[in-house]
This record gives structure tokens, C-alpha cells and sequence, in this order.
């Protein structure tokens, strides 16, 4: 398997969607990439209101530049 460089990347997940069941995909998935991924960072942060995806985003961008990978309701 090749490993990808994704530098610093934000993963920001609702606990509450899918029943609850986000919350564990979102961490299996950060420790599936900090297995895989080479000279990356992967910080996950979990929504707690309508909007803070959002407020969250913002702040990342504002504060080191990123790449969005992918993005959810």
C-alpha cells in the first residue's frame, strides 16, 4: 500500500448522525490514516451544535490553509 501525504488535516464529524454511529467511523477513520499516512496529521474534533461544522472550518482555514477532502451534512 502506498502511503499519501496529506499534511495537517482536519476531521471534523457529527456524533450525533447515523444514530451515533459517526462518531466511531470518524475515529476508526483517524486511525486508519495515522497508520497509513506518512508525514501527515490527522485531528479530529466532533461537532456539538447545528452550525459548529461550519464555525469549525472556519477557524481551520483561518489559521493554516487546508485542503477540504471531503465534506458532510
Amino acid at each position: 500500500m502506498h502511503a499519501t501525504d496529506f499534511g495537517r488535516t482536519l476531521i471534523i464529524a457529527n456524533p450525533a448522525a447515523q444514530s451515533g454511529a459517526a462518531r466511531e467511523v470518524a475515529e476508526r477513520l483517524q486511525r486508519f490514516l495515522d497508520m497509513t499516512a506518512r508525514a501527515s496529521q490527522f485531528d479530529l474534533v466532533l461537532t456539538e451544535r447545528t452550525g459548529h461544522a461550519k464555525e469549525l472550518a472556519a477557524q481551520a482555514q483561518a489559521t493554516v490553509p487546508l485542503s477540504p477532502l471531503a465534506a458532510t451534512a
